[in-house]
């Protein structure tokens, strides 16, 4: 049933309905929120490093081959956050300005260095 107003969950907005007591969407749910942890835990671990070590930071972005995992870390990121209210959308404007930023630091570099 194509936009069941019975489904509530971020995961599923609306679009399908949502049958919770079904054992293989449970499995999937429990994938996914297992995976956003996995997520959140590994955006964590970056930002960390930005605190405890931004020299690092600063030598990392200086090649463009070792910046270019901070881009995949916002563009997940942005998955992970996009449509959870008005937080999620403050992390998603926060790191899509991030992101914005590393692209033009890339390309700075790509320009200087040739």
């Amino acid at each position: 049933h194509f936009l069941s107003q019975d489904c509530t969950f971020p995961e599923f907005p609306g679009c399908f309905e949502c049958d919770t007591d079904d054992f293989l969407y449970k499995i999937a749910v429990h994938f996914h929120y297992f995976c956003s942890i996995i997520s959140g835990v590994l955006v964590t671990s970056v930002c960390l490093k930005i605190v405890l070590a931004g020299r690092i930071i600063l030598d990392d972005l200086s090649n463009p081959t070792t910046s270019s995992p901070f881009g995949l870390v916002c563009m997940s990121a942005v998955c992970v956050f996009a449509g959870r209210g008005e937080f999620g959308k403050f992390i998603v404007l926060l790191l899509s300005g991030a992101h914005f930023c590393l692209t033009l630091w890339y390309s700075y570099t790509v320009r200087a260095y040739g």
